[in-house]
């Protein structure tokens, strides 16, 4: 039965549902085109917003804004690079506190708990507070001069 259909119409249905198919693709392509151009369009609307509101932010800062942000900066640079140098030199004291847990008796079950003790170093003492500081000034001052235009 498949022999007696003509060649022409088995190529030419071919055609037909390949037509369909590429149209098909063409209108998805074309609808994802419109979706990234709305997209764009809304980001850039956004943008717009953000760099008003930034120049705002700045108009209102005025001159002080940059010197404290860079008194900041120096400070928190003083703290990580510089005083573990200069505290022992000038013998500065430094407070740690330490937590001990305290066994009791009959295993622990009476008498068990926390006891607190002050220990008196000489020198600097890196605090993770300090560090962590240290690393997100750091961030921002990277992040801000990579957005600088």
């Amino acid at each position: 039965m498949i022999e007696q259909i003509p060649a022409e119409f088995l190529t030419m249905s071919v055609s037909a549902v390949g037509g369909f198919l590429m149209k098909l693709k063409a209108l998805d392509n074309e609808r994802r085109q419109q979706e990234h151009i709305r997209t764009i369009e809304a980001f850039e609307k956004r943008m717009g917003y953000g760099t008003e509101s930034t120049n705002a932010a700045g108009k209102r800062v005025g001159e002080f804004g940059k010197p404290t942000r860079r008194v900041l900066a120096f400070g928190l640079l003083l703290a990580v690079v510089a005083l573990p140098f200069i505290a022992p030199l000038l013998d500065v004291p430094t407070v740690i506190e330490t937590t001990k847990q305290t066994g009791g008796f009959l295993f622990g079950l009476f008498g068990g708990g926390t006891q607190t003790e002050l220990q008196t170093v000489v020198g600097y003492l890196h605090t993770e507070t300090v560090l962590v500081g240290f690393a997100h000034v750091v961030a921002f001052y990277f992040g801000q001069g990579a957005a600088k235009p």
